[in-house]
């Protein structure tokens, strides 16, 4: 006899596969470390979701579009949903690199996507961390890049690329790291501990630095910035030096922004970092995101 529990299981997914579809949205979070996407009912609740691998559009536009959509496809798997459904739902997309100098509509052409809004990894950040609030987001990650939002209008500053922005990033922390290294050791500024520790990392070979610089990415550059914040910990001059610049910079960007006394959320992997270093001014200001950037995207899906 079979087990009543079975029986009624199967009934319920009986009627669950022959019932119309509800309506869904696709949030993306597309970023320059990996690509989120998830699938949500139009209440918000999510029911799929997804992530793959770097979908930047500005250093790898080929590449990226061929990861989001494999991306979109295995959520909408994990949705029960077919490609074909999953391309037909309304999608927000924030990715990194489509604010220089890309066409947003042959992106989402390439992308196949019929109903797609497509704005940058940053603004669908900012959505997530204030909701519909006003205020500014300092996003400091691998790059940097800082917007505010006031009675619906948003400005921002930075986010144009590693050559030439960037500033107090992951990326130009590491590359000043190494720039500052070589000039301990011609002996243009004193060495010292946050210098001989890179150094060694190359085995004291100031080639290999040079050599390691002229084919790395900008995450490879960022891999080095932990070593200037654990070294700053110490007070190594060097350490600080560097430190104090990024900060300049940060207060300079935010105080740029700074209308009133909007409220300050701090995102991206240095976030936590920067923070103890902070002059008391920003600190004052600084509230906790609401949400992540994968929540700001899919709020964004439901006001389409």
């Amino acid at each position: 006899m079979q087990d009543p529990a079975t029986s009624s299981s199967n009934a319920l997914l009986s009627a669950d596969m022959i019932a119309p579809r509800a309506p869904l949205v696709i949030g993306i979070d597309g970023g320059g470390t990996s690509c989120r996407v998830a699938i949500a009912k139009t209440n918000g609740v999510v029911i799929a979701g997804a992530t793959g691998g770097s979908a930047n559009i500005f250093s790898d536009p080929d590449g990226a579009i061929a990861r989001i959509r494999k991306t979109i496809v295995s959520a909408g798997e994990d949705a029960g949903l077919t490609p074909d459904e999953t391309f037909r739902l309304p999608a927000v997309l924030g990715l990194a690199g489509v604010n220089i100098g890309h066409d947003l509509e042959r992106v989402g052409i390439s992308l196949g996507l019929e109903r797609a809004k497509i704005v940058t990894d940053a603004e669908i950040a900012l959505e997530g961390a204030l909701g519909s609030d006003d205020g500014i987001v300092a996003i400091i990650g691998t790059g940097s890049v800082y917007l505010r939002r006031l009675a619906g209008r948003i400005d921002s500053i930075g986010g144009w690329g590693f050559t030439l922005g960037d500033q107090s990033s992951g990326a130009r922390l590491g590359r000043d790291c190494l720039e500052h290294t070589l000039l301990a050791h011609d002996g243009i500024i004193a060495a010292g501990n946050l210098s001989r520790s890179i150094l060694e990392k190359f085995d004291y070979d100031p080639v290999a630095i040079v050599s390691f610089a002229r084919s790395a990415q900008p995450g490879d550059f960022a891999r080095f910035a932990g070593d200037l914040f654990r070294f700053a910990e110490t007070a190594d001059p060097l350490a600080r030096l560097i430190l104090n610049e990024a900060i300049t910079y940060i207060e300079s960007a935010v105080g740029a922004l700074q209308t009133g006394r909007l409220p300050l959320v701090l995102l991206g992997g240095l976030a936590s970092s920067y923070r103890p270093y902070l002059p008391i001014g920003l600190t004052q200001e600084i509230i906790e995101p609401k949400g992540s950037a994968l929540d700001g995207a899919l709020a964004m899906a439901l006001k389409l």
